[in-house]
């Protein structure tokens, strides 16, 4: 139980035991104070006593009557009350009469024998059924009686409580044995045993004692120790979550003294301690052998709990998608609420979604017709109500948005229920609508007609107690609707919830009677209510909504209910300083709590405000006071109701609305003072706070309280008791003190302002607001001290302004102050602004000003203010201190640091001092007279450095100008043209500007004469000679910066449309001029960026953008700037590479600034996009005119990703074959193109950046570009992708993952979904790709197409025909489309609906399968079409899956014949044996390994027998030819030597004859005359002699080099001396002929590209020092380019063989020595200098015994010239120089030789031309060799191979090696590398598993 749950059990219970303490006290103070049949006394007070609860025809009741009491019959003594007589008697008729159909048998019985019946009718447990019962300790017992409440009677216990909390006995069981605290003699009759009672029927009470026991005495089984108790051994033994151990069962059905009753003991093997087993289910205890699959099928069974079934499926790896048909089954079987919740959230099936299609039931009728049915409902109900924040604890939801269950009819036209009623289980029907335990309090339970429906089956079922069940839930229901219809009663009002048909008893001569039942209900179930049901809640709300006519019944009804919680607090509407100075606000909102019903109903229902602009609403109530006039605008509520019609949904129409809804009364006013007056007629002596209404701003309230003469406004405010208790709260009085002839009226009208409650005020002041001073300030102070505005305003329409106005305050802080300086000093600078604007009186009585107040305001930003107001002043005395400076001729650089420092002559200065224009006079001071004082007396150069600066920086002053412009509006000003400013600069002397205006470029050049633009020379130099000059400086300028602009266009001209590069560089030329001479004659004067001048005296850069003519720019076909911003496709570089402008280009690259690498790729990728070969090849290989920032590879990348995209096939497939031996896609990409979209797909703003950088998707956006192209090649894009297939560029999957980032591009355009989704298919039919292998891919593809075609008719066609394929091969669509409950009426959803149930129509076909069908009516089906071999079910499941998936041997036998194949895959990539192992179907699974297993070894055989017939007849076909050789051999022989011959034999039988007694005599002499016959004896006696007795001799001498070597290696290292020292010098050798044998050795190949080291370099690289492997790489580097001298390539003397020495380094004087072997070189070792001489013999020595030959030369060529050896020969095996064994070399490339630094470098081993034959040999291979052959190194070749050819295509690949010797079996796995599919087992070991394994 997670914490909140603790919490919240633990808050319950001792509120529940709280509430039972303090009601026995209440009881017993009542049963003292009434007599047990008394009427009298208040209802609330003695509701808890049940002798005075009020009884109603129909209550169900407990008795206690004697006539009729049958304790073993519960029926005897609970019934229904009939009717209710006087002196405290009832009518009741018993269940068991009802139930005999004797309704009319009625007895009456007193009150103080009966109270209410709120228990369910029936229990879980039946008399006679052996339990389980809690009595210290837990117990076996039998159950005696049911609802044994005699019980409570003898002792003494009647009457009980009145309420449903009450816990009443369930159950009374009689004990089997003596408890451990009862000490009962020998029971002559069962009555005298021991008994036991069960208060509640819940598992922590009763259980159910097994009748029956899964496992005996010995048996096998492991337990879970968590679940277990401990029994004597180890204490203190760690209990971990599923902890199971093996062990037996010792004892059963165990129930011993002073113990609990367990099912089980178990002794545990090898623990030393037992335990005990509390429940017989499968996540306590289990078969110590049983399968995965049989223990989840047990666990769904016994409803084990959702953790263990996971357990179940994590430790037995089963997979339940693949037999999800059946795992459901069952677990609707046993209604297991457990394993369906399991099945919904953790392996995502929808169980809610099952249907019969036969019966048509529905998965709630699949559950009500289980015998289990019961223990659901509880459960369901149990989550329903206490609903459980830990995820770990998931509810199974059965109602949401688009699933109703409980409403469903099956094809009999039954919901649920009715299949309850129909199988008359009873137990379940009472769950059902059971208020305790059941479902009674959720309304989705029974929508629509759901009840009718049930009644009449009921009716039907003629079922008495199924119907006493029905009337008594329907009774309930009634009263819990009503009891609902109120919680709603704050959404709407009185009379329409009147209308409600659930209150429809409210509105006739039965109200009364309701309220009393509904209040009478509250008070039985208020413990089980939610919260929006609390009554203190519902009754608040009918309060504040003014609902007088429920509120009196039910307040009528039970009083004591209307006494509210402190949960049920009320929205305050007290003022929280909204409209005061923002800067002020420091209050926060707040509930109001309140037990009173009297201020709830003055409160009312107010909505928070949620608005942040109430500064601006200030300042449009300034507006109104100060500008509005009184015949348009007569008041403030007019002006704001006019603002809320124009602004209603803007913050300020909120903050409009907020102040109306406080300047007018609520609708729901007249009800309320309804309610306030019936409360004030009951309850006499209330009376009820004024200030309290006040502060809420209820003004109605005030008339009611004066019409009421409750107030008298004239009396004297000191004599009222509320004000006087709450004096201290009122911030107008001085120290609490109220003076004694304030009236109430004036008290109540300084409160109102202080509770900024305006409506009261002027209501308050009808006659007259009131003048007077009240502790020191008048009204309107006050209003300013509390910066009340609106109250400041209407005060300034009442006839007492002037009087406030005029009256200073006498308040201490404030003697002598106006309420103007009163608001500045309090920070309110709105109501000082607003007061300002009045006209008042700005000096106090001591002739301060409001600012004077501000400047010592303890508020920053009143500071501030303060300041502000002061710069006009501080401006004009700048502009009076620069005159002076002018005057006194003072020095022009003091006066221009002057003029800039205080920015007296800055026009943005003087309008942000208010002068809105140039002539405007403000302090007697305007901006031309400042000017033209300044200049009148300056010099010229002072005079045009100010006109300068004013012409050209003038800022953005608005229209400060403007005032004499539109004087002269009229006029059209002339522009000067070309020739007139030609004509002016001669006739100034202006060469430069001549030369220049007269290119043909500057034929419209035009500019304004600085005499007739503005005001500005006039205002400085008016009447002055010097204007003259002035002008012709300014003009000067003027005309260089057109001529700077007009160049700047020409230049973007030329570069549109592909001018000349001279004129280019002309125009450049002219442009820089024109912008270094208006630098240089500006001077010192700043230009502001934000001017136009800086603008166009800009220079020219690449990111210019070019106006296009075209309609449609091609550039943005281009995927690059497919979703740039407006303009970036005409920026010039991008023109210029679109066009083809190459020497243009070129000319930009070396002379105009502003290029970045960016941008040079962006130019080769438009180039090559549109197949511009010469910009791709001038920047792809730069001839050195010009520098490029970006790199060689990325602008090779971006020429691919451009010709990519265009399609280029050509150019591409060039692109690719120049890159060969590289992964183009993963260089581009820099890695796996599906690792790389994975990684970036979900970072934001990654979508359109893969999109960009990536090979495939440029390409496939080209291929969508071919489809709105009707004359394009559809083909190219085909070709390309194959091109990338067969290149191994990209995969399938891949290509799929391209596709679906396509469509995050443009999602919702139609069109461009409607091309990609005809690429995609496109694509899939061309490469063949199964849309099965991309099951997930593809679904997230169609949920992007729904929502793009759920708001289209356009797209619903080609999206329903790509699902229609789809589903076709296999895809699930169940899940597409849940966003789209909102569109339901669409026709895509009606299109999308019918695919989907046609999805699921096919998938029906297979419950043939799931269901058991036997295999003929399979074969059946498929012979009539119903199945097909390409049929899937859902999860691409083929008929071999399934049948796999259920353990169907016998299909899966006759599929065979039929010829399925086997490994065909489902979605997730599984063959048919990985399906049957996932689902742990043992008995398919054993097949299937047989069937292979006999397919694999049959086609062994046949491709052997195959191969050795072939070999026979080879044989044959060469013994033949041998024979016919060797003959015709013999023949030409003979002939040849015929007569050698005869007489060679002729003297051999002579030689027998006579020394034939002399050779028989002796025995030493050998038989044998044939001398090929002694040399072949030789040659054995030698081969033998070498192999078996020097093999050890020579391993121990190898074995001791090799340490003594190892040895000297890990000396220590000399001084270090850094590599950087070493001197490269030539080689030089002391021998010459070794020095030319080096030179011509490496003339003409002075370059590698690989070499190869011998385990003893990987060793020491390996072990060795770190630093040792970079020195090591930097050699080899050096060796590689081809550099050689003396330390690099030292031949070394006295060797045999050509050896070389390279120095490592000169720290510890390492050598590298290597020889030269064919093409490459071999490093052997890596040593000491003083090692060198050795290392050199035995390197000597191993060449010369890999050269030896075994066998004489002559023996040799014999054997060729016979045939028996082939004619070339044998490569030459080098062997170790520490022993005879083949050297081990390994191959390193020089393009990975930086891998060697690397923690992780691993090298490969080189491998013989022989062992790769034998690596990479298909099939099986047979190698034999003697030792140190390297058959072991073959083997673990051969062993990794396998796993990287073999085990990506196939999941069940697994690997087993097998030897004799258990330190073989370690090395070959140590040297492979541990892999959960390979096993390394010995020969012995082999046999015991297989023994052990097999039956």
């Amino acid at each position: 139980m997670g914490k909140k749950s603790r919490k919240k059990g633990a808050d319950k219970a001792a509120r529940k035991d709280k509430l039972q303490s303090r009601r026995e006290q209440q009881l017993v103070q009542r049963n003292r104070a009434d007599s047990d049949d008394s009427d009298g006394g208040d209802y609330s007070t003695r509701f808890s006593n049940p002798n005075q609860r009020e009884y109603f025809a129909g209550d169900r009741v407990w008795f206690i009557e004697n006539r009729i009491y049958e304790a073993d019959n519960p029926y005897t003594y609970r019934g229904i009350v009939k009717g209710v007589l006087p002196r405290g008697q009832l009518r009741i008729t018993s269940l068991q009469s009802i139930i005999d159909g004797d309704d009319l048998a009625v007895i009456t019985i007193p009150k103080n024998k009966v109270f209410p019946d709120f228990q369910d009718f029936t229990l879980r447990f039946d008399v006679g059924d052996q339990v389980v019962c809690s009595y210290s300790p837990w117990s076996t017992a039998i159950v005696s009686y049911q609802w044994p409440i005699r019980e409570i009677q003898s002792a003494g216990g009647l009457p009980v409580d009145a309420s449903s909390h009450v816990k009443v006995p369930h159950y009374k069981c009689r004990l089997e044995f003596d408890g451990p605290n009862m000490r009962v003699p020998a029971a002559a009759s069962e009555d005298d045993a021991p008994f036991v009672a069960a208060p509640e029927d819940l598992d922590y009470c009763i259980r159910l004692r097994p009748s029956s026991f899964r496992f005996k005495v010995g048996g096998s089984v492991v337990v879970n120790l968590f679940k277990a108790e401990q029994i004597g051994g180890r204490s203190g033994y760690k209990l971990v979550k599923n902890t199971w151990l093996r062990g037996k069962v010792t004892a059963v059905d165990v129930s011993k003294f002073e113990t609990n009753y367990a099912v089980y003991e178990c002794s545990l093997v090898g623990e030393g301690f037992a335990c005990r087993i509390f429940d017989d289910k499968d996540e306590n205890i289990a078969r110590a052998d049983a399968d995965g699959r049989e223990r989840l099928f047990d666990a769904i069974e016994q409803n084990c709990s959702r953790s263990h079934l996971n357990f179940l499926c994590g430790h037995f790896d089963i997979d339940v998608s693949v037999f999800r048909d059946l795992v459901v089954a069952k677990a609707i079987e046993f209604a297991s609420y457990n394993a369906l919740t399991w099945l919904q959230h953790d392996c995502g099936i929808d169980v809610r979604l099952v249907r019969d299609k036969v019966s048509g039931d529905k998965f709630l009728h699949m559950i009500a017709n289980s015998p289990f049915a019961s223990r659901f409902i509880r459960k369901v109900a149990e989550n329903s109500r206490y609903r459980s924040f830990d995820e770990d604890e998931a509810t199974l939801t059965l109602v949401d948005y688009g699933n109703r269950p409980t409403t469903e009819l099956n094809n009999n036209g039954e919901v649920w229920l009715q299949s309850l009623v129909r199988r008359g289980d009873i137990k379940a029907l009472d769950v059902a609508f059971s208020p305790n335990c059941g479902l009674a309090w959720e309304d989705y339970f029974f929508f629509g007609d759901v009840l009718e429906l049930v009644a009449g089956s009921i009716k039907e079922s003629d079922n008495p107690i199924m119907q006493y069940i029905f009337d008594a839930f329907s009774s309930f229901r009634t009263t819990y609707q009503q009891l609902d219809a109120l919680s709603k009663s704050s959404r709407t009002s009185e009379e329409a919830l009147l209308q409600d048909d659930r209150l429809a008893v409210f509105r006739g001569d039965d109200a009364k009677h309701g309220a009393k039942l509904l209040t009478r209900f509250y008070r039985d179930w208020n413990d089980r209510l939610s919260e929006n049901m609390r009554i203190g809640r519902i009754f608040r709300e009918l309060v504040e909504k003014g609902m007088a006519r429920l509120f009196q019944l039910l307040y009528e009804a039970d009083q004591g209910l209307f006494e509210m919680n402190d949960d049920d607090c009320a929205e305050s509407n007290e003022d929280q300083q909204q409209f005061i100075q923002h800067e002020l606000r420091t209050s926060t909102k707040c509930d109001v709590r309140t037990h009173c019903v009297f201020n709830a109903c003055v409160m009312g229902s107010h909505s928070p405000i949620y608005c942040r602009d109430f500064q601006n609403y200030l300042w449009r109530v300034k507006d109104h006071f100060l500008n509005c006039e009184a015949e348009n605008c007569p008041s403030l509520q007019h002006h704001l109701s006019r603002e809320k019609e124009t602004k209603s949904r803007s913050s300020v129409g909120n903050c409009v609305t907020y102040r109306l809804r406080l300047l007018e009364d609520e609708d729901d006013v007249k009800g309320r003072q309804n309610i306030l007056h019936y409360l004030l007629l009951k309850h006499e002596d209330v009376r009820l706070d004024v200030l309290f209404i006040l502060r809420q701003r209820q003004c109605w309230a005030l008339r009611f309280m004066v019409d009421e003469k409750y107030v008298d406004l004239e009396g004297l405010a000191a004599k009222d008791e509320n004000l006087a208790q709450n004096a201290s709260t009122l911030s107008f009085l001085n120290s609490a003190h109220i003076p004694s002839n304030m009236t109430l009226r004036c008290c109540l009208s300084f409160a109102a302002v202080q509770y900024d409650d305006l409506q009261s005020l002027e209501w308050l002041s009808e006659s007259g607001a009131p003048d007077d001073l009240v502790s020191g300030w008048n009204l309107l102070h006050y209003s300013a001290f509390m910066g009340r505005i609106e109250i400041i305003g209407w005060l300034s329409t009442q006839p007492v302004w002037n009087s406030l106005v005029s009256q200073a305050s006498t308040r201490k802080t404030f003697v002598g102050a106006y309420a103007v300086h009163i608001a500045a000093s309090c920070g309110h600078l709105h109501a000082c602004g607003l007061l300002m604007g009045l006209k008042v009186p700005l000096e106090d009585k001591k002739g301060k000003l409001p600012d004077d107040y501000a400047k010592k305001s303890k508020y920053e930003f009143v500071r501030e203010w303060a300041a502000d107001r002061a710069k006009p002043q501080a401006l004009k005395k700048a502009v009076k201190k620069l005159i002076r400076q002018v005057e006194e001729q003072k020095s022009v650089s003091q006066i221009k640091h002057f003029i800039i420092s205080s920015k007296c002559l800055d026009i943005d200065n003087w309008c942000s001092c208010n002068w809105y224009s140039f002539d405007e006079e403000l302090l007697d001071i305007s901006f031309r007279d400042a000017l033209h004082s300044c200049c009148k007396h300056s010099d010229i150069e002072l005079a045009k450095w100010i006109c300068f600066r004013l012409y050209f920086s003038r800022g953005y002053a608005g229209n400060f100008w403007d005032r004499d412009r539109n004087d002269r509006a009229q006029n059209d000003e002339e522009l000067l043209s070309r020739d007139d400013l030609v004509s002016f600069a001669r006739e100034r002397g202006y060469d430069d500007l001549v030369d220049q205006i007269q290119w043909k470029w500057f034929k419209d050049i035009s500019c304004s004469d600085p005499l007739t633009r503005d005001s500005i020379l006039e205002s400085a130099l008016g009447g002055d000679e010097r204007m003259v000059d002035v002008r012709a400086a300014i003009l000067r300028i003027d005309i260089l910066v057109n001529v700077a602009k007009s160049s700047f266009s020409a230049i973007k001209d030329i570069l549109q449309r592909g001018g000349r590069v001279d004129e280019l560089g002309e125009l450049l030329r002219i442009n820089a001029s024109a912008r270094e001479a208006v630098m240089t004659e500006m001077g010192d004067i700043s230009i502001d960026e934000r001017h136009d001048l800086s603008y166009s005296l800009r220079p020219f850069k690449m990111t210019e953008r070019l106006s296009q003519q075209r309609k449609h720019n091609p550039v943005s076909q281009l995927l690059l700037f497919a979703e740039k911003g407006y303009g970036v496709q005409e920026r010039a570089h991008i023109v210029l590479a679109a066009e083809g402008y190459t020497e243009l280009l070129r000319f930009c690259l070396s002379n105009i600034s502003g290029w970045n690498a960016a941008m040079e790729l962006n130019v080769i990728r438009t180039a090559s996009f549109f197949g511009h070969v010469s910009i791709v090849e001038m920047l792809g290989s730069p001839d050195g005119a010009f520098a490029l920032s970006s790199d060689e590879k990325e602008r090779h990348n971006a020429a691919i990703l451009g010709a990519g995209q265009a399609l280029r096939y050509r150019d591409l497939e060039f692109l690719v074959k120049t890159d060969e031996g590289r992964d183009v896609g993963n260089w581009i990409e820099g890695g796996s193109f599906k690792d790389y979209y994975q990684s970036n797909l979900k970072k934001e703003g990654r979508v359109q950046q893969m999109m960009n950088e990536t090979l495939i998707v440029s390409v496939l956006m080209g291929c969508t570009r071919e489809l709105f192209d009707s004359d394009a090649d559809h083909k190219n894009g085909t070709k390309t992708l194959r091109l990338f297939v067969d290149n191994l560029i990209y995969t399938h999957d891949d290509i799929m993952c391209a596709m679906e980032l396509l469509f995050y591009r443009d999602a919702y355009r139609i069109g461009w979904m409607t091309c990609v989704l005809d690429l995609l298919q496109t694509v899939m039919d061309a490469l063949g790709i199964q849309p099965i292998s991309h099951s997930k891919r593809i679904q997230e593809m169609c949920k992007k197409l729904v929502r793009t075609a759920r708001d289209s008719e356009e797209a619903v066609f080609p999206v329903t025909s790509f699902l229609l394929k789809v589903t076709i091969a296999g895809i699930d669509i169940q899940e597409i489309g849940e966003d789209l409950s909102y569109y339901s009426q669409s026709n895509f959803k009606t299109c999308l609906t019918n695919l989907q149930q046609n999805q699921r129509s096919d998938w029906s076909r297979f419950d043939i399968v799931k269901k058991g069908g036997s295999s003929t009516d399979i074969q059946q089906l498929m012979k009539d079409g119903g199945l097909t071999a390409d049929s899937r079910d859902r999860g691409g499941l083929l008929l071999t899956h399934l049948s796999a998936a259920y353990d169907r041997v016998d299909l899966l036998e006759w599929l065979v014949s039929e010829g399925m194949d086997f490994d065909a895959l489902d979605a997730q990539h599984r063959t048919t044996l990985d399906v049957a192992k996932a689902s742990k179907a043992s008995l398919a699974t054993k097949w299937i390994i047989e069937w292979k297993a006999k397919a694999i070894i049959g086609s062994f055989l046949r491709r052997n027998y195959y191969h050795a017939l072939h070999r026979r007849r080879l044989q044959k076909s060469k013994d033949a030819a041998t024979l016919i050789q060797s003959v015709i051999r013999a023949y030409a022989t003979r002939k040849i030597f015929a007569n050698a011959l005869m007489r060679r034999m002729e003297q051999s039988q002579h030689f027998a004859i006579v020394w034939r007694r002399v050779i028989a005599s002796l025995d030493n002499i050998a038989t044998s005359t044939c001398w090929a016959d002694i040399r072949e004896q030789l040659i054995d006696i030698k081969v033998g002699l070498d192999d078996e007795m020097l093999d050890d001799t020579d391993q121990r001498l190898s074995k001791a080099m090799e340490e003594a070597v190892q040895e000297e290696s890990n000396e220590g290292d000399d001084k270090f001396i850094p590599d950087e020292m070493i001197e490269f010098e030539e080689l030089v050798s002391d021998d010459d002929d070794v020095a030319n044998e080096v030179a011509q050795k490496w003339d003409n190949s002075t370059q590698w590209l690989s070499f190869q080291m011998t385990s003893h370099v990987v060793k020491f690289l390996q072990q060795g020092d770190k630093k040792y492997r970079s020195f090591f790489v930097r050699r080899m580097r050096q060796l590689a380019s081809g550099e050689r001298s003396r330390i690099l390539q030292k031949p070394l003397k006295g060797s045999k063989t050509l050896i070389y020495e390279t120095y490592l380094e000169q720290k510890s004087g390492h050598r590298i020595l290597w020889t030269e072997e064919n093409s490459s070189i071999i490093i052997w070792y890596v040593a000491k200098h003083k090692q060198v001489s050795r290392l050199m013999q035995l390197i000597d020595d191993s060449k010369s015994r890999s050269a030896r030959q075994h066998m004489p030369d002559s023996l040799v060529n014999e054997l060729q010239s016979e045939g028996l050896l082939p004619q070339n020969k044998s490569k030459e095996v080098l062997l170790d120089i520490f022993g005879n064994v083949p050297l081990k070399v390994y191959d390193v490339n020089f393009n990975t030789i930086n891998e060697i630094t690397k923690e992780s470098w691993t090298p490969q081993l080189h491998l013989t031309d022989e062992e790769r034959d034998i690596v990479e040999a298909d099939g099986t291979v047979l190698v034999l060799g003697r030792s140190g052959t390297g058959k072991t190194v073959t083997i673990t070749q051969r062993l990794e191979f396998d796993r990287q050819t073999e085990a990506a295509q196939d999941p069940s690949f697994t690997q087993l090696f097998v030897a004799r010797s258990v330190r073989l079996c370690r090395y070959v796995e140590g040297a492979v590398g541990e892999d959960n599919r390979s096993s390394f087992l010995t020969y012995a070991r082999l046999l015991n598993d297989i023994e052990s394994t097999l039956p």
